[in-house]
């Protein structure tokens, strides 16, 4: 069911049902990203509006780390660059925190006196 203002349907409409309902297929498995309370229910639409602002041309919704749920704090209009810009930062940290893990943890190759 579409969201409709007034006469007119919102440009914006398709970018937030598919963050509110994003479905799994075969080429995308299920992530479990969350859409916060205030974005649901009955003015979801409308508070989604006014803690993203209107969408400028080239801009998609994004999440900082391309992680975590879809809320006020987590999600903002980005252009393709910013996005790629995010997903490294989440490569990175993974890469980062497995490093640590395997420099310091049992399977690390330090030998122990």
């Amino acid at each position: 069911m579409a969201i409709v203002l007034g006469e007119e349907r919102h440009p914006l409409i398709q970018v937030f049902n598919q963050c509110t309902s994003a479905p799994a297929t075969q080429s995308t498995p299920p992530m479990h990203v969350m859409v916060c309370e205030r974005w649901s229910g009955e003015h979801g639409f409308e508070n989604f509006l006014e803690d993203c602002g209107l969408r400028k041309p080239g801009q998609t919704i994004g999440r900082m780390m391309d992680s975590g749920d879809y809320c006020k704090q987590n999600a903002r209009f980005m252009s393709q660059a910013e996005q790629q810009g995010e997903k490294r930062k989440k490569r990175q940290f993974i890469q980062n925190t497995l490093n640590q893990v395997l420099r310091s943890g049992p399977y690390s190759q330090r030998r122990k006196k």
